[in-house]
């Protein structure tokens, strides 16, 4: 079972190929009070995890290996009590997605301050012992037999199974992609104000809702159906039909 987020601080790990820089980050925490390791690779990541867990990893991307997206994913998936904060110098929103798609709670971009990195550490904590666990008793899974949608990437379109055509804009592309690349897994507002903002810490989650109401409107009007966005309150949103992405 979980501790709550008050009575104790996360453990944490690093893995970062750039030895000055984990180690400096590594000094900064453990002055900060936190019980944390590092490494410079996934190999070494994994067998390390095998005897001493977290309950935070902090990835860069360009690892030798396996990259930190591909970590990401892996943990996402079989350790979803894990809090996963990507620290990267590609700051391109095509990466932020990946990341975020790959099970990334936030996705920083250096270089970063260490007091806003342990300002992160502490929220993806919150929310990894509290929020993340609620959807969990929310069973949306996909309904595999009905046809597919369509994102294509190059014209910014939703493309329903009958194959009419509903234009977004950047901002509806990049929050519907996030949900898509989820697979039909709840994708949590922090996720998205990152995706959408590079900076979930000062956005407004209400804009998501915002977005998503007009965007609901707007394919009402375009396709004459609703979208599969499903909506659990508080937390995030799901795309809960198969779409592709082209």
């Amino acid at each position: 079972m979980m501790m709550e987020s008050g009575s104790r601080k996360p453990r944490v790990a690093m893995v970062e190929d750039e030895s000055d820089f984990r180690e400096s980050a590594i000094d900064y925490l453990g002055a900060s009070g936190y019980a944390v390791w590092g490494v410079g690779s996934g190999e070494e990541f994994y067998k390390r995890l095998m005897s001493d867990t977290v309950d935070i990893v902090i990835l860069d991307v360009g690892l030798p290996g396996e990259s930190g997206f591909e970590i990401a994913q892996h943990v996402s998936a079989t350790q979803p009590q894990v809090g996963i904060i990507i620290l990267s110098a590609r700051s391109k929103v095509s990466d932020r997605l990946i990341g975020l798609g790959r099970g990334a709670d936030c996705y920083l971009v250096k270089p970063v301050d260490f007091q806003e990195l342990i300002a992160n550490i502490e929220a993806v904590w919150r929310r990894v012992s509290g929020a993340k666990l609620a959807p969990e008793s929310e069973s949306l899974p996909l309904n595999l037999a009905a046809p597919s949608w369509l994102l294509d990437r190059e014209r910014w379109l939703l493309v329903t199974p009958e194959g009419l055509e509903l234009k977004l804009t950047s901002k509806e592309f990049a929050f519907v992609r996030c949900l898509v690349l989820a697979e039909g897994e709840l994708v949590s507002k922090a996720s998205l104000a990152e995706a959408l903002s590079g900076n979930a810490m000062e956005y407004d989650y209400h804009r998501i809702d915002v977005m998503l109401s007009r965007l609901r409107k707007k394919g009402m009007q375009a396709i004459g159906e609703a979208l599969p966005v499903k909506t659990i309150q508080s937390y995030g949103y799901a795309f809960t039909a198969p779409c592709r992405l082209r």
